[in-house]
C-alpha cells in the first residue's frame, strides 16, 4: 500500500509543478495584456501590426497553453485512474488472501478442538483402566466416582448418537 501512496504522491507533485509552469507563462501573458506593452524591446517608431491581428494571436497562444494544460491534466488523470485500478486489484487480492487465511485459521481451530477432545478421551480411558490398589480410602472413593461419571457421560453420548 505504501508504494501506491508514494506513486500518487509523485504524480501530484508532478502535476503541481506543471501547473506552476503553465500558470507562470499565462500570468505573463495576462500582465502584458493589462499593461498594453506587448514587447518592450520594440521602439515606438517601428511599424507594428494593427491591434486586431494581435488580439487574434494571443487567444491562439492561450488556446495552445490551455490545450497543453488539459492534455497534461488528462495524462495525470489517466495515471491516477491506472493507479486506482492497481490499488483496487491489490485490495481484491488482499481480500482473497485474508479469506484463505480465515479458512486456514478455522481449520486450525477445528484441529485444536479435536486434539482437546482426544486428550479428554484419553484421560477418561486412563481413569477407567486405573486400579485402586495402593490408594487411600479417599483416593479410591474419588476414582470410583470419576469412573461412574465417565460411564454416565458415555451412555448419554451413545443415546444421543443413536
Amino acid at each position: 500500500m505504501v508504494y501506491h501512496f508514494s506513486f500518487c504522491h509523485y504524480i501530484f507533485i508532478y502535476l503541481f509543478i506543471l501547473r506552476v509552469d503553465v500558470n507562470t507563462s499565462s500570468d505573463t501573458a495576462e500582465f502584458d495584456s493589462l499593461t498594453g506593452d506587448d514587447d518592450p524591446a520594440l521602439p515606438a517608431d517601428v511599424f507594428q501590426p494593427p491591434t486586431g491581428s494581435q488580439s487574434f494571436a494571443r487567444p491562439a497562444s492561450a488556446g495552445k497553453k490551455k490545450a497543453k494544460q488539459l492534455h497534461l491534466e488528462g495524462q495525470v488523470d489517466k495515471a491516477i485512474m491506472y493507479s486506482q485500478r492497481g490499488l483496487a486489484a491489490a485490495t481484491t487480492a488482499q481480500v482473497e488472501i485474508l479469506k484463505e487465511q480465515l479458512q486456514i485459521a478455522k481449520g486450525k481451530v477445528e484441529l485444536v478442538e479435536n486434539q482437546q477432545r482426544s486428550l479428554k478421551e484419553q484421560a477418561e480411558m486412563s481413569m477407567m483402566c486405573a486400579t485402586t490398589e495402593g490408594l487411600s480410602e479417599f483416593g479410591k472413593e474419588y476414582l470410583l466416582l470419576k469412573q461412574k461419571q465417565v460411564l454416565e457421560q458415555m451412555k448419554k453420548q451413545t443415546l444421543t448418537e443413536e
